[in-house]
């Protein structure tokens, strides 16, 4: 019933010549098995079915006396479904290490109780440049892979917490001491009995130092790498908010180059850019980390000076001392591109404990007292005052009507 022969194909035959075998090899195998010991405990073997397909089997031989005859009993049992099931289970696992090896992500195995990495794969080393000997049956820790060893306390409960992680940004360190930005994704996982832990070790270094690209150009003026208008503002509403809590004030200086426009009418734009890098310099050199340099556009520079004690007097003598040290800074010689030039400017201030208390307001009376500056013979400091925001209005007014 099993292999589908009839009885009388069996009956009276020899055991060598049974239609069971598969091939010579085999049976000559077998049979000198039985000789040498005269039983056989569980073997396993294919045998020939009647159809022509072949069954796997576990074959019991024992030896055994009926009266003064001596017998061989053979008992065969079928094992088709135990075989299926060994070579699922042998697909399966060798489906997952070749999706484990061969991802294109780093991958981690790590024993869930003691946090030692019991695998790593190809890609893994690829990125981190850890060879298998470097890091398994350590715990990360142990060689130095976190950036942050104050950080994975936290990161290991929101696992236990969750049972997961999904792309939790972490920095590592490579063995070369590179610092790689990760997305760390990870999964608690049988393999066997042993309760693993998964992971996956995301390289989005060069995402992140795009993003870090796009954000300082966002915020940075292109020629000269100073905070642009956005970030100027930004500042200012920090250190105003700061300076209201705390009694400090700060002082907003206007720049603007005097009769600038003739050195990119003679010398050329790339002259002027390399005129308008140089003052830059000149400007970062001459203030506190604390304070910013921005530029607007153009010619027009600003300087935010911040935490000013005492009271507004010492605040506007403060700012004017720094002004004029500036202002000498800029009218230094310089040499650009083999031409001497030696460049003047206006400078326009306002202060947050007199002239305003929004960015807006601050930068409006800046470059007011700057228009005063220019209006009176340049080269020169001056502070807002009110009337000159009348003379503007004015003046603005005066030019609407006549043109009407």
């Amino acid at each position: 019933a099993l292999f589908g022969w009839n009885a009388s194909r069996f009956i009276g035959l020899h055991s060598a010549a049974l239609p069971l075998w598969v091939n010579p090899e085999q049976r000559a195998g077998f049979l000198q098995q039985l000789s040498t010991s005269g039983r056989i405990q569980q073997h396993e073997t294919r045998f020939q079915c009647h159809d022509g397909q072949t069954k796997p089997c576990l074959i019991y031989v024992e030896q055994v006396s009926i009266g003064n005859q001596s017998y061989r009993l053979a008992m065969v049992h079928d094992i088709s479904e135990r075989s299926n099931a060994d070579r699922e289970l042998r697909q399966s696992e060798a489906k997952f290490a070749a999706l484990f090896i061969d991802s294109p992500e780093p991958y981690v195995l790590f024993d869930k109780r003691s946090a030692k990495i019991t695998e790593i794969n190809h890609r893994f080393t690829e990125v981190f440049g850890y060879q298998p000997e470097d890091v398994i049956g350590k715990t990360a820790a142990e060689f130095g892979f976190w950036r942050y060893p104050n950080k994975r306390p936290a990161v290991i409960n929101k696992l236990l917490r969750d049972r997961c992680l999904r792309n939790e940004p972490v920095d590592l360190i490579a063995r070369d001491g590179r610092v790689v930005s990760c997305e760390v994704s990870s999964n608690f996982i049988l393999i066997g009995n042993e309760p693993s832990t998964l992971s996956c070790f995301k390289d989005v270094t060069e995402q992140r130092n795009i993003e870090a690209r796009v954000k300082h150009q966002a915020y940075h003026d292109a020629l000269t790498d100073l905070p642009n208008r956005l970030l100027l503002n930004d500042r200012l509403e920090q250190h105003l908010a700061i300076g209201e809590r705390h009694g400090l004030s700060c002082a907003l200086l206007f720049f603007d180059l005097d009769h600038f426009k003739r050195v990119n009418d003679s010398l050329g734009h790339s002259c002027g850019d390399a005129v308008l890098q140089e003052v830059s310099r000149r400007l970062q050199a001459r203030v506190r980390k604390a304070d910013t340099v921005a530029r607007l556009g153009g010619d027009e520079f600003v300087i935010l000076l911040t935490g000013l004690p005492g009271k507004p007097e010492q605040s506007a003598e403060r700012a004017r001392i720094n002004a004029a040290e500036l202002l000498e800074a800029v009218s230094a010689p310089m040499s650009i591109e083999g031409h001497g030039l030696q460049l003047s400017c206006s400078i326009g201030i306002a202060l947050s404990s007199e002239h305003g208390s929004t960015p807006e307001d601050l930068l409006k009376h800046a470059d007011t007292a700057l228009y005063g500056v220019k209006a009176s013979g340049r080269n020169n400091i001056a502070f807002f005052e009110p009337q000159m925001q009348v003379v503007v209005s004015q003046r603005l007014q005066l030019e609407a009507e006549l043109r009407q």
